[in-house]
């Protein structure tokens, strides 16, 4: 499939070769849209971006959330033990 561009638009090339069947007469194929504007594709690719994005921030928030969540238990561990300490020390 040959494609070029042109003026915002991508022309597919002719698509309706006929096939050839055992037997049979030939069955042209269905044939493709003649264009697909640059607009859709750049659509599709900001979207498929924006995806990416927003799962990459997703990933860095949970591991912060979990960073946060580990340096809170060990403060609290450590508090723990201070005050286990001081108790001791009686």
């Amino acid at each position: 499939m040959a494609v070029s561009g042109s003026g915002g638009w991508l022309r597919l090339a002719d698509q309706t070769t006929p096939t050839r069947r055992a037997g049979t007469t030939t069955v042209p194929r269905e044939p493709l849209p003649d264009v697909i504007p640059s607009s859709r594709l750049s659509l599709l690719f900001f979207t498929i971006a924006a995806i990416a994005v927003a799962n990459t921030a997703i990933v860095v928030i949970a591991a912060a959330n979990v960073n946060n969540v580990v340096d809170a238990d060990a403060a609290r561990q450590n508090e723990e033990e201070e005050a286990t300490a001081a108790i001791e020390s009686l």
